[in-house]
């Protein structure tokens, strides 16, 4: 399933068999005790790059 934000990922997991590969300090932030366990990707994944874009009138948004 592709989903469009993190806590999509991390509130469709909890009672499936479903897993999802997140930012580790997400992953433990939102696991549900007892129901969800956060382990490393295995290495076949290799590292995931991030990239974010935004409009040009942002530019200087101190935010």
């Amino acid at each position: 399933m592709t989903v469009p934000y993190h806590a999509a990922a991390a509130a469709a997991v909890p009672g499936t068999s479903l897993m999802a590969t997140l930012p580790r300090s997400f992953a433990i932030r939102h696991a549900s005790p007892g129901t969800t366990t956060v382990i490393p990707a295995p290495s076949e994944i290799g590292p995931i790059s991030c990239a974010m874009s935004w409009h040009p009138r942002l530019d200087d948004d101190a935010a």
